[in-house]
């Protein structure tokens, strides 16, 4: 039925265009038109679909393993005191003296050691040759010297002085651990007996120091820092101890020929004697430490560039 009638609308359509044809001015009559379709109500478009997340490529790196404890072991403690109860001051810089007190460190490992402290001195003469000027401050009492407003100045000052003679590398224990030397446990063992030390030394300071801030009638909330030794100042002066240590190593080395070496330095006019007072302080005295305490007080005297001159021919002289 519906086809007939659509047949029919064409057909009506075709006839009333041939009469129109015909009959010129005839109005055309056409079909009538629908209805455009109602505009539906706004629908919210549909949520996106949830894509379920892929696991990475990469696996999850495992957590780093906690480290062991540390075996149960005794060791010589390198607080060591007079008939007074003062604290003796060490004979080497502390990362050496603990390394040498430490038990779990085997024969082996003492030559791989020596061998690697042996390089480190060199670069620490080198070191302390090219920083005279400093060298020759830190070993005029330099930290205990600093006078600070503040505790920030204070460590500005103790920074400033220290840093330019700080071990390229780090504390020794540190370069012989990252170098392989030491494993973890040597490496932890020696850490625990320096520990040990500083933890005494830094609480004997504090202690000290409140005394004589009390003597001193100190006010609460006063933040000038004097001069003298605190446990602050230990720990700058402990990051550089290695590198003193090896110029005055270098210093009673050239005490051995120091009359050799004076000859030919240039000296200003008004140092020139000290040439003559070093040879003659070195042959009067009675021990390795007052041949060193000779030695020192002759730097000071002639300063960092004459200094400088000094103990690279005392280092030359080495091989000869």
């Amino acid at each position: 039925m519906a086809t007939a009638r659509t047949w029919l609308v064409s057909a009506s359509m075709v006839l009333g265009i041939a009469g129109a044809i015909d009959r010129a001015g005839a109005q055309v009559l056409l079909p009538p038109t629908s209805a455009p379709p109602k505009t539906p109500d706004y629908v919210p478009p549909p949520p996106a679909p949830v894509v379920p997340r892929t696991a990475p490529n990469a696996a999850t790196p495992p957590r780093p393993k906690a480290p062991e404890p540390l075996p149960n072991f005794d060791f010589k403690s390198l607080v060591e005191r007079d008939q007074a109860g003062n604290i003796l001051p060490l004979k080497l810089p502390v990362h050496r003296a603990a390394l040498e007190r430490n038990p779990l460190i085997d024969e082996e490992t003492k030559k791989k050691i020596a061998a690697a402290v042996s390089e480190r001195d060199g670069q620490l003469e080198r070191l302390a040759i090219d920083n005279l000027d400093v060298v020759l401050k830190v070993d005029d009492n330099g930290f205990a010297k600093i006078e600070a407003d503040d505790a920030k100045a204070e460590i500005r000052a103790l920074k400033a002085l220290g840093d330019p003679i700080k071990p390229v590398g780090g504390e020794l224990t540190t370069v012989l651990s990252k170098s392989g030397v030491l494993n973890d446990v040597q490496t932890r063992s020696t850490q625990k007996i320096i520990l040990d030390y500083t933890k005494t030394v830094f609480s004997e300071l504090r202690t000290r120091k409140d005394a004589e801030k009390a003597a001193s009638g100190e006010k609460p909330g006063d933040t000038h820092r004097p001069t003298g030794i605190s446990s602050a100042r230990m720990v700058y002066m402990i990051q550089v101890e290695e590198t003193m240590g090896a110029y005055h190593h270098l210093l009673q080395d050239a005490s051995k020929s120091v009359d050799t070496l004076v000859k030919g330095l240039a000296l200003p006019d008004d140092k020139r004697t000290a040439s003559s007072e070093v040879v003659a302080g070195v042959r009067a005295a009675k021990d390795d430490e007052g041949k060193l305490n000779a030695m020192r007080a002759f730097m000071q005297k002639i300063g960092a560039e004459p200094g400088r001159e000094f103990l690279k021919k005392a280092v030359a002289a080495r091989g000869k």
